[in-house]
């Protein structure tokens, strides 16, 4: 026994660490004291030198082949992980490019609306109107550029790295974004961005762009009519009881779709309400908001039909999010 350990022992000094070679014995051992049995039916210290030098080469070559197999599995390993950290670059970089792609195309996404006056708030012969629609003040909106349509899911996705939208679908208009969110998309854009920054309609604007001239309660007319709004009761895709992918609809005589239903929309300002002391120029109406709550405007797919008149206003907490509201944006020219 003493010589068959020593074989082992001499086979691990050829072994540049130990820890191989203490793992390694037991295995020499085993083998050594088989080869003893079958090798030769005396004890394994009647062994001849020939014999030995026979078990030591088998033994050898066994060692080499579990050392060679085990540093076989290593290399794979490591060519996996390089395979996969390469795909996983390339599918970065192809991601990057899709993102920069999709932040350059947003200004082509946003409409030129003429600047002038309108008479905001509650129309005549509306008979839906609310309190918080009154009084119907004039107001001068300067030139502007505000989005054809609400924000997809893909564009916010592309600033935002991850869909929060509960019907997903990189056409929808994304929902479940609170006017917080809203605030850091905006600045995340903005960094990506040269020229004027991205930025909420006010509710100036937004009125002004969405009435597009008229002043019945919705932009096509005084009755709601069918398939002209997204709405519960309006007789188009919320039959299905969800958002509608952005454009399906008619546009109104701006070029703006589903200033009425699809998805509410935020607005920069705070909400009042009344319209007294509103602002007259087209700006926000500054925080620090009354009651802490922010403006939505629109209507949704899953309000009626009185919510996406033109005037209709909404107030919501900034920090609240919903399947049924989203927003567009604007930029001054």
């Amino acid at each position: 026994m003493t010589m068959l350990k020593d074989i082992c022992v001499h086979l691990c000094s050829s072994v540049d660490f130990w820890g191989d070679c203490m793992i390694s014995l037991p295995v020499a051992l085993y083998l050594a004291l088989t080869l003893a049995w079958l090798l030769h039916p005396a004890p394994a210290a009647a062994w001849t030198e020939e014999e030995l030098k026979a078990a030591e080469r088998l033994l050898e070559r066994e060692l080499d082949q579990r050392w060679t197999a085990e540093a076989d599995a290593r290399d794979r390993t490591a060519a996996d992980a390089k395979a996969r950290a390469q795909t996983a670059s390339e599918a970065a970089a192809r991601a990057a490019v899709a993102r920069r792609q999709m932040i350059e195309t947003l200004a082509q996404t946003l409409v030129e609306i003429p600047g002038g006056s309108f008479e905001m708030g509650c129309g005549p012969g509306d008979d839906a109107c609310e309190g918080d629609e009154r009084p119907a003040h004039r107001v001068s909106v300067k030139p502007v550029r505000i989005g054809r349509h609400e924000v997809t899911q893909a564009q916010w996705t592309a600033v935002m790295g991850a869909n929060p939208a509960q019907i997903q679908d990189d056409q929808r208009p994304v929902e479940m974004v609170s006017w917080d969110q809203v605030q850091q998309f905006l600045k995340r854009l903005n960094v990506e961005t040269e020229g004027p920054p991205y930025r909420l309609p006010t509710e100036a604007e937004w009125e002004y762009a969405a009435r597009a001239g008229t002043r019945t309660a919705w932009w096509w007319g005084a009755e709601i009519g069918r398939g002209n709004a997204n709405c519960d009761g309006c007789a188009g895709p919320a039959a299905d009881r969800e958002t509608a992918r952005v454009g399906t609809l008619t546009p109104n005589a701006f070029g703006l779709y589903d200033t009425a239903g699809n998805v509410a929309e935020w607005v920069q300002d705070c909400y009042h309400e009344t319209y007294s002391a509103a602002p007259t120029d087209g700006s926000a109406w500054p925080g620090p908001c009354p009651d802490g709550y922010r403006v939505v405007r629109g209507g949704s797919w899953l309000g009626r039909p009185a919510s996406v008149r033109s005037a209709d206003r909404q107030s919501v907490w900034p920090s609240d999010r919903s399947g049924d509201r989203g927003f567009r944006l604007a930029r001054d020219l």
